[in-house]
């Protein structure tokens, strides 16, 4: 009898948890997106506009605090730290704090450049490897830039000019519908100002979306001095046979396309990888992979070959800088830093 009585409500307390969990996981990152959205366009746009660069940098730092504090940011971001780069948990922290305060960051140092405040061309911009990129360049050869997501003032440092001269066409997602869904309006504010520092930094600048776009960029690379940036690492969920998955930083296993190393063995074009990091006193590092050449046409194996070449040179770029990566590391592998190596502690 007594066995009877405490059943039922150890099963609703488990039905009760189980149910708060789910709110949770559908809730916080619906408070994640609108807080980001609030911080940039009620904190950080106004606080640009008047206070001195420092002072906003400051502030977006801040932003960066608080989002430690949202557990839908906060507790994967203190994960990765702790479990995928074995640091303690003071480090984790700062660290994650970094991770997290790095697109407020950009944010400013973006509306400053909209607003005439700020300009690249006051930065110190240094290439890193820029051997076989600077010969491309040189021979007005076309050729295809396989890039990461990291610290977007970086990467917009890449479209400069002498960095990335000719003609320029990026392959991206398509920027979100107007709708009052959360994670739409938090990419119409980030998207949205990224495009036009796009335009301000290279004006020439053309975008085209993912589908359907295979014929014009192939028409673009038939030209000399013609350039494709595409983002390798984006989460890629198809099915297709375009799709591959492999182990990725701190996860085990993650899907990629494969559609730089298609364009690049049609196009008999080759692909430069490419990685950017901000250093101190405004210093911005552009980082060049190994030029990897176009196969035969018909060598569709290469394709596989070529996307893990590039892969493996961006992960080993986020495990050396993890707090200037803007998407999801995982917490399943390690970097073993004295040996620049990911590992899987499972084996």
């Amino acid at each position: 009898m007594s066995e009877a009585l405490f059943a039922k409500p150890s099963g609703t307390v488990r039905w009760l948890k189980a149910g708060k969990r789910r709110i949770s996981a559908t809730c916080w990152p619906l408070i994640d997106d609108l807080l980001r959205s609030f911080l940039m366009v009620l904190v950080l746009r106004p606080a640009t506009r008047v206070l001195s660069r420092k002072s906003a940098l400051a502030i977006g730092r801040w932003c960066g605090s608080m989002m430690l504090r949202v557990p839908s940011s906060g507790g994967p971001a203190l994960a990765t730290m702790r479990k995928s780069f074995c640091m303690e948990d003071t480090e984790a922290q700062r660290v994650a704090r970094e991770y997290l305060a790095q697109p407020f960051c950009s944010f400013v140092v973006f509306e400053r450049m909209l607003s005439g405040r700020e300009s690249l061309d006051t930065w110190t911009i240094k290439e890193k490897n820029n051997q076989s990129v600077a010969q491309l360049r040189d021979s007005e050869r076309p050729f295809i830039v396989a890039a990461g997501h990291f610290r977007r003032e970086s990467y917009a440092a890449m479209f400069m000019p002498q960095f990335c001269p000719g003609s320029i066409v990026t392959v991206s997602l398509p920027r979100p519908d107007w709708s009052l869904h959360p994670h739409n309006i938090r990419m119409k504010v980030q998207f949205g100002q990224f495009l036009k520092i796009h335009q301000q930094v290279c004006p020439d600048h053309e975008f085209v979306y993912v589908g359907g776009a295979l014929t014009k960029l192939l028409k673009h690379l038939e030209r000399p001095n013609c350039r494709v940036v595409m983002s390798v690492d984006t989460f890629w969920n198809s099915a297709r046979a375009s799709a591959h998955t492999r182990p990725f930083a701190g996860m085990r296993a993650r899907t990629f396309s494969i559609g730089s190393a298609v364009l690049g063995r049609l196009a008999q074009c080759p692909i430069v990888p490419f990685a950017s990091y901000v250093g101190k006193e405004s210093t911005i590092v552009l980082e060049w992979g190994p030029t990897i050449p176009p196969p035969h046409r018909d060598d569709e194996a290469a394709d596989i070959v070529n996307t893990n070449i590039i892969l493996d040179f961006l992960e080993n770029a986020i495990g050396s800088r993890p707090s200037q990566y803007t998407l999801y590391m995982g917490e399943e592998r390690c970097w073993n830093s004295a040996l620049e190596i990911w590992e899987d502690p499972n084996g």
